[in-house]
């Protein structure tokens, strides 16, 4: 089912079962790069829960930057505010 991220900017992303999501961590050894924790969609075991939310929930919560659909967009996570399904 997709899920609607809405940002504190009001702008809406839609992550669909295909949707190709990418995040990233800061650095701890370096702080200038992050390392990527995440590349795949929210069918990938590691994200795989019978509630779509929660898996991207947990990836937001825990990287500090993410993009989806190798868009040239990189979003820092705290500007999430909400998941809800569409």
């Amino acid at each position: 089912m997709p899920v609607k991220i809405k940002l504190s900017n009001n702008d809406t992303l839609i992550v669909n079962n295909d949707t190709k999501i990418r995040a990233w961590k800061n650095g701890t050894s370096d702080p200038f790069y992050p390392t990527q924790i995440f590349n795949g969609t929210i069918n990938d075991e590691q994200l795989s829960t019978s509630d779509e939310r929660i898996g991207i929930q947990g990836l937001v919560a825990r990287a500090d930057w993410f993009s989806l659909d190798n868009s040239d967009v990189v979003y820092q996570s705290s500007s999430v505010i909400s998941l809800n399904y569409i």
